[in-house]
């Protein structure tokens, strides 16, 4: 059942869980911005958790998100919010119905598999909750794009108000830029420079190694080695489903039963640890790409970059400046 990936990676990646739910629940007052200073929605985002948003310590509701963002009174952030709640409410009813509907479909079309008419009835109704499965997954993907894509335009709007801090002296002798995020339902995320494209791994590679900063180096390397185990673990898995289902055509008795259902579970939680795997390497991306931008912004002091070699430890007249590359 390699079609459970997508939502599964979906559901992750836009937050979509219990505790996103419960998140929502006893909102705090949010300061009115009557004459007060804005300050940018930091975005946290965890493998399991999925996108937070926060403004200090403070864990904002879509209420207070939404609350937060009127103030700014931008119309365009004001739409996608409401895109967003729209989207998100007719996407979780769409789970409700569909994935109840897949599983009692498939449950009822393996039940009896010598007769036809059971499987064919079974599988029509697995088919039309998948549908319903898919639409909701979308409408839930829809959601949260247009939430973050909101708070992305409400903080660009708050840092070109604000004082003027788009590099520390150290970020612009380096040449360090800000990596624009981007969201999208189906294309997932995109990160560019003054809208040039970084393509995985090279370019990230190069501007992390340039920061010399041991934190986003790290994130960088669990993402790239993440990403490896996910490939190799989606390959075992949907292989092995799509053998398991070849090898093993109209099992009807139990012994057959067995060795069918326990292989194919095997298999199916391969694919689905791999969708983990590939949901932790796009976190660690992410997150790198987020302390990066703190670099290039001022919000954190750049390192000197180390000493190349022992022959560039004879240079006396470094006095420790960072190193063009």
């Amino acid at each position: 059942m390699p079609f459970l990936k997508p939502f599964l990676i979906l559901l992750l990646v836009f937050g979509l869980s219990p505790g996103s739910l419960l998140a929502q629940s006893s909102p705090s007052p949010i300061p009115s911005a009557g004459g007060e200073k804005l300050n940018p929605i930091e975005v946290y985002f965890t493998t399991l958790s999925g996108l937070r948003y926060l403004q200090g310590d403070q864990l904002l509701s879509d209420q207070e998100l939404r609350a937060l963002i009127d103030s700014q009174g931008d119309p365009e952030s004001l739409r996608m919010m409401e895109t967003s709640k729209n989207s998100a409410s007719i996407g979780i009813l769409g789970l409700g119905i569909g994935l109840p509907l897949a599983a009692a479909g498939v449950i009822a079309a393996t039940d009896n598999t010598a007769d036809t008419k059971n499987v064919l009835t079974g599988l029509g109704v697995a088919l039309g909750g998948l549908c319903f499965t898919t639409a909701g997954a979308l409408l839930t993907a829809e959601g949260n794009t247009a939430k973050f894509n909101s708070v992305q335009r409400f903080n660009q709007d708050v840092r070109k108000a604000g004082p003027s801090s788009d590099s520390s002296p150290s970020a612009q002798e380096m040449k360090i830029q800000p990596i624009d995020v981007r969201l999208s339902t189906l294309g997932g995320w995109g990160y560019s420079v003054r809208g040039k494209e970084l393509r995985w791994p090279d370019d990230f590679d190069k501007r992390i190694d340039d920061l010399n900063d041991f934190e986003a180096g790290r994130l960088i390397k669990k993402s790239k080695s993440s990403g490896f185990i996910s490939q190799i673990l989606n390959g075992l898995g949907i292989g092995g489903e799509i053998a398991i289902i070849a090898l093993h055509p109209g099992s009807n008795n139990g012994g057959d039963r067995i060795g069918f259902w326990f292989p194919l579970i095997g298999s199916f939680l391969a694919v689905e640890t791999g969708a983990y795997f590939q949901m932790e390497a796009t976190t660690a991306k992410f997150n790198a790409v987020k302390r990066y931008n703190r670099f290039a912004r001022g919000e954190e002091q750049v390192l000197p970059q180390g000493p190349q070699d022992e022959k560039s430890l004879m240079d006396f007249n470094s006095h420790g400046e960072p190193s063009q590359k």
